[in-house]
């Protein structure tokens, strides 16, 4: 799915397992913020330029455990 809103762009894309190889080739030579989950095959992403924005939902379950 693409989708245009405002001058930005959403890909949403399902990727074949492991994830980390093959969006390191979908996203290569690209910069930009890129909001994804929390696992551990997109932390590659983050060290090559590209910004990560982070997932209300994941911060909210930390918050909650702390709390817990």
């Amino acid at each position: 799915m693409v989708e245009v809103q405002s001058g930005e762009l959403l890909i949403h894309r399902k990727l074949p397992t492991p994830p980390s190889k093959a969006q390191q080739d979908f996203l290569d030579g690209w910069q930009g913020a890129l909001m994804v989950d929390d696992y551990a095959g997109y932390k590659a992403l983050f060290k090559g330029g590209i910004i990560e924005l982070g997932c209300w939902a994941h911060a909210r379950r930390k918050f909650f455990e702390l709390h817990e």
